[in-house]
């Protein structure tokens, strides 16, 4: 799943303070369209906005505990576009592609845990909302893995 061309994710990862004002632009743009429930418009908007969050944290161009709940309300309101749109698989992958991100952060800044544990939290908590519970195809085994994981950590 992709959303940012080549050329936009190099430029941004090069130039992480433009990362973090596009990350707004798109987050406040897409956002509107979800709160009109205009899920076609939100959906490219949010889309960027996910992808860019993840180049902040990457770049560490916040502090870690901003970066992780930009990139967790990112992955989350992402979700809920695409199980609006009906694409509930997308849905989850989105939402488990967060989670895996934000575990190798836990191994590469260890004194960031209580915040990466917190937006792994409320990953799960989004995991377990009605937004995604309407259909029977929610990965329940994986969240059960996810959650014991989260108990290491």
């Amino acid at each position: 799943m992709r959303f940012l061309c080549c050329a936009h994710r190099e430029e941004l990862s090069k130039k992480p303070s433009q990362a973090i004002n596009i990350w707004q632009d798109g987050f406040d743009t897409g956002k509107i369209f979800f709160e009109q429930k205009q899920w076609y418009d939100a959906l490219p908007q949010l889309g960027c906005a996910f992808e860019t969050a993840e180049i902040i944290l990457t770049s560490r161009a916040v502090e870690a505990c901003h970066a992780s709940e930009i990139f967790t309300h990112s992955s989350i309101l992402l979700a809920r576009v695409f199980a609006e749109l009906g694409h509930i698989d997308q849905s989850f992958e989105v939402l488990l592609l967060a989670i895996e991100r934000i575990e190798q952060e836990l191994s590469y800044q260890p004194h960031t845990k209580a915040s990466l544990n917190t937006s792994l939290q409320t990953i799960y908590d989004a995991l377990d909302s009605p937004h995604f519970t309407k259909s029977n195809s929610a990965p329940v085994s994986i969240q059960a893995d996810r959650r014991a994981r989260l108990a290491v950590h």
